[in-house]
């Protein structure tokens, strides 16, 4: 087997689709960069398990155009370049996998992610890519490169897609997910620029320590409508306590302090999320982390063990604040176990940020205005809200695909990505502009009040922390909309109002 050079690729994010979010939270500058694990996970891998050359390029934080990409690969000399390949980047990866095979056509390009997942055929017909690779990748992307020159081997790869030498489309579309991940080697975050990652919600208070992200477990057994994550499965898997604490202890020796902890639910499996913290407090590391999950799936005595381990945050999927609303969205969870869950973390002196959601199925505007006015009786630290955008693969646009509520818009982008793209809202019965100003507006209801500015400026430790947070700000105080709703439960009308009024009501 001929030794290659192999190049993995972040694609910037110049073309990424508009989110349903607000203009302020979709800055690409001011809101930080987070490392791309997935693509991490690939690289230790092939470390570990060929002697292949490897270079990391990471278009998002070291800000390279599709361009500098393609000639940094060119010069590098690369037999091979993987891309993780995202939907609402689809048009920047396209436009990488072009750049490289216009500087150097021989350069085998392999493209693989959440978009592919879901859209195999679709990808491997744009023509821009040679392979493309569903699933978890870290064993079929070794292979691959082991076997780049040998048709039949390559045949032999779960979850290939690819145009044969006598030109047909050969696919073998079956995946085996991972079920041992302590058998994978953790990221290899040396091998990435990991001083340059960051959030605008970093809390700073282990003397500015670098951030990172940690996926400690993969799949999600729960069945949110809104949700779906095709590349890790429904299966839930997890990485041991003593696996978990060794990749901990390798990023803190080059010098991480802060964590975010990207499981789906990170406490589903009690008793494993003990005995991490257990170890962490026995090897007496110093560190703070976030972790996400939901309201069912917390107590007093885990959360008490957590934040003696360094539990900074946890974020919150709440979504809304009608029962009838949580039941369409299939979430499990009650209002009455969201207060029991942010009102124990608080009474812990931990940090909460809650997930809320606008327009979902027969949703009405009063009930939107009951989700606000339930979001500012939690009083979580933050609260991020957006409308629900049927995402590809997930029940609810499946729904309505079948339902004959939409055309399968989705996979006609995959088909055809064009940069100018927006992704629809759920037909919920309310105009895109009615939803942008219900959701423009909780923004400001929740965050520009006198009281909640002075309790962040009271967090502030540091100046580059003040930075973050008044650019944030400074856009929200002065997003633009042509019309605002007066957010008040007894008024279901649409009433027109001068950007200022009610904001600090």
């Amino acid at each position: 087997m001929r030794k290659k050079k192999v190049a993995l690729v972040n694609p910037p994010n110049q073309y990424m689709l508009p989110s349903n979010t607000p203009a302020f939270l979709s800055k690409k500058e001011g809101v930080g960069a987070l490392p791309p694990l997935g693509l991490l996970f690939i690289a230790s891998y092939l470390k570990k398990n060929s002697d292949h050359e490897l270079l990391f390029l990471d278009g998002v934080v070291d800000k390279l155009d599709h361009q500098t990409i393609a000639q940094r690969i060119v010069d590098f000399k690369a037999d091979v370049v993987g891309i993780t390949t995202i939907t609402f980047f689809l048009v920047d990866c396209i436009q990488v996998a072009k750049a490289i095979k216009k500087l150097e056509p021989s350069i085998k390009v392999v493209m693989g992610g959440p978009h592919v997942a879901i859209y195999p055929e679709e990808t491997a017909k744009l023509g821009c890519c040679d392979f493309v690779l569903k699933g978890e990748c870290e064993q079929s992307f070794t292979q691959l490169v082991n076997h780049i020159e040998d048709e039949e081997e390559i045949k032999k790869i779960n979850g290939i897609y690819f145009k044969t030498k006598n030109g047909t489309f050969f696919s073998n579309p079956h995946v085996d997910f991972v079920q041992d991940l302590d058998s994978l080697p953790f990221p290899d975050r040396s091998l990435i620029p990991y001083k340059k990652y960051n959030s605008i919600l970093s809390q700073e208070k282990l003397g500015g320590g670098y951030v990172t992200t940690i996926f400690s477990s993969r799949g999600c057994p729960f069945k949110c409508i809104f949700c779906d994550r095709p590349t890790l499965g429904k299966n839930f898997r997890f990485h041991s306590p003593e696996y978990v604490l060794s990749e901990i202890q390798h990023a803190y020796s080059l010098g991480v302090r802060e964590f975010f902890f990207y499981d789906d639910t990170f406490t589903i499996n009690r008793e494993r999320v003990m005995k991490l913290c257990q170890l962490i407090l026995a090897n007496n590391l110093k560190i703070i982390f976030d972790i996400r999950t939901r309201v069912n799936n917390v107590d007093e005595e885990l959360l008490t063990v957590m934040k003696r381990a360094g539990l900074g945050r946890v974020h919150y999927g709440i979504e809304a604040g009608s029962e009838e609303i949580l039941k369409k969205l299939k979430k499990g969870i009650t209002k009455s176990l969201a207060r029991k869950a942010l009102k124990a973390t608080k009474n812990l002196g931990i940090e909460c940020l809650g997930y809320f959601m606008f327009g979902a199925p027969s949703e009405t505007k009063k009930q939107m205005l009951e989700t606000v006015a339930f979001a500012k009786e939690l009083s979580p630290d933050y609260c991020h809200f957006a409308v629900l955008t049927p995402f590809p693969g997930t029940p609810i646009y499946l729904e309505m695909v079948q339902n004959n509520l939409t055309a399968d818009y989705w996979k006609a982008y995959a088909e055809n990505p064009t940069p100018n793209f927006v992704p629809p809202f759920y037909p919920a019965g309310l105009s895109r502009e009615e939803l942008i100003i219900i959701l423009s507006r909780a923004y400001k209801k929740f965050y520009m009040t006198p009281k909640y500015i002075l309790k962040q400026l009271i967090k502030i430790r540091t100046p580059g922390m003040l930075w973050k947070r008044m650019r944030v700000f400074f856009n929200l105080f002065f997003t633009k909309t042509k019309k605002l709703i007066a957010l008040d439960p007894e008024n279901t009308s649409f009433e027109k109002a001068t950007p200022m009024e009610g904001f600090f009501q």
